[in-house]
This record gives C-alpha cells, sequence and structure tokens, in this order.
C-alpha cells in the first residue's frame, strides 16, 4: 500500500481510499490488540503505543526489503513487546 500510494499524485484519486482504509484497518488491529493484551494499559497510552507499533511495522518492512541488517522484523516485534509491557499489567 505505502508503494501504491507513493505512485499517485493525484490527491483526489479513488485509489487513495482504499489505501487509506486499509492502514485504518491496520491501526484498528494494533490498536485492539494492545487494549487486549493489558500490558500498555487502556486509552490514551495503549492507543500510543498501538501507533508506535504500527510505525515500527511499517519501518521493518522497509528496512526488510531494503537488506538493511539482519532480522528488522524480529527487532520491531521485540521493540513493540517492550513498548507494549507485559500481557495483563495494565488492567
Amino acid at each position: 500500500m505505502v508503494n501504491a500510494r507513493a505512485g499517485i499524485s493525484d490527491p483526489g484519486h479513488p485509489a487513495l481510499t482504499v489505501i487509506s482504509g486499509q492502514k485504518r484497518w491496520m491501526l484498528d488491529l494494533f490498536t485492539r490488540l494492545v487494549h487486549e493484551g493489558g500490558g500498555a494499559g487502556t486509552g490514551r497510552r495503549a492507543d500510543a503505543v498501538a501507533r508506535s507499533v504500527m510505525l515500527l511495522h511499517g519501518g521493518a518492512l522497509v528496512a526488510h526489503g531494503l537488506g538493511l541488517f539482519p532480522g528488522p522484523i524480529g527487532h520491531a516485534g521485540a521493540r513493540a513487546v517492550e513498548l507494549a509491557g507485559p500481557p495483563g499489567r495494565g488492567r
């Protein structure tokens, strides 16, 4: 989706709705998972962690695709777990 977005210069292009929808779906998924995990608590803290996880996910995919360093997906996953905290801690 990021590559598709990069190739579209027209702000009214209909594909932008699909791309934005997919990214919104991902953010909603990460938000739900962080809230359900309970480690980050609930509310604004959990929402902020979910946004950070989404950014880690995107960055890891780019780093992996470019071969910048070994294991970017695992690295991002470990950082996401650190951010979220242990399950159940925030409940």
